[in-house]
């Protein structure tokens, strides 16, 4: 059993379901974004999924309201597609981890918790990613990102936690935030 605790702007918070996660301001990007997008639906339908009682007040959808939602989100995070009506299952891997991201940022969650985000993505969508990360904590966002790859711990991350057997390991900051001592302390060396 794993049992720990969760504070949010210093508070102790409790989270039993994820719709609790979401009114806390929280969204989850898992590894596999196969599971989380809806493929044969429009990017439009895949972003508004977490945010559905701002779109549907009264349990109608405001048509509208998805579609400017769709398309600020498009031209926020640069989302390559032909039409906010395009299925998710024609964008590229990177473009749907950008839809994924819209998901939650329409939704309001200011804490993404990203796993694994930029697997399975050609590199030059890793680095557009990796500099949508940036540009997202500038603004204020908290990111956790769990990561397999050490090397793109080193290009996002200004802190690093190495778990080990389900216990911390070692902790890393600033210059300390390197390939060698990541591995190392995975390892348990």
């Amino acid at each position: 059993r794993v049992e720990g605790c969760v504070h949010i702007g210093g508070a102790e918070v409790a989270i039993a379901q994820p719709a609790d996660a979401i009114a806390l301001g929280m969204g989850l990007m898992p590894q596999d974004r196969r599971a989380s997008l809806i493929h044969d639906h429009a990017l439009s339908d895949n972003v508004v999924l977490a945010s559905l009682p701002t779109v549907s007040p009264r349990g109608m959808l405001d048509l509208d309201r998805k579609r400017i939602i769709a398309r600020e989100s498009v031209a926020r995070l640069q989302i390559r597609t032909p039409s906010i009506d395009a299925h998710v299952a024609t964008l590229s891997g990177g473009n749907q981890q950008k839809v994924q991201v819209a998901r939650w940022l329409a939704a309001g969650s200011r804490i993404l918790l990203l796993v694994d985000p930029t697997r399975g993505v050609d590199v030059g969508a890793r680095a557009e990613i990796n500099r949508l990360w940036q540009t997202l904590a500038d603004e204020g966002y908290a990111l956790l990102l769990v990561s397999s790859e050490a090397e793109e711990l080193v290009e996002v991350c200004d802190r690093v936690l190495v778990m080990r057997h389900g216990r911390l390991a070692s902790e890393h900051r600033g210059d300390d935030i390197t390939v060698g001592r990541l591995l190392h302390a995975a390892a348990g060396a």
